[in-house]
């Protein structure tokens, strides 16, 4: 479901600075990413994912209250993920199911820090 999100469109990051940025911008798949302010008013954030045409917003439970609760229809079928247990696990949440992904199986592929 995430591929098919972000297919054509691009990717935003709704996060606190924490290593989840880089678990967001590895998951974005190359696209160019939006930075949303964490504290933007859901009204605001809600312009910035449909002016920049988000397909898939990467979050935290505690800023995902920041997405309005009445969607525009351009973000109806908006994918959010949330990485409250990145780099190990993430949850995506896209139309009306709950996905948990194992990202452990990914664990030997980290870079190392030169």
């Amino acid at each position: 479901p995430l591929v098919r999100a972000l297919a054509g469109r691009r990717a935003a990051l709704l996060l606190p600075t924490s290593p989840a940025f880089l678990v967001a911008l590895a998951a974005s798949d190359g696209r160019g990413a939006v930075l949303v302010n964490p504290l933007a008013a859901p009204a605001e954030v809600a312009r910035q994912l449909e002016d920049a045409d988000v397909g898939a917003l990467f979050t935290v439970g505690a800023l995902a209250a920041r997405l309005p609760a009445e969607r525009p229809p351009a973000l109806a079928r908006l994918a959010v993920v949330l990485l409250d247990g990145a780099p190990r696990a993430a949850r995506v949440l896209v139309d009306g199911r709950t996905l948990d992904v194992d990202l452990a199986t990914h664990a030997d592929d980290a870079l190392p820090l030169v």
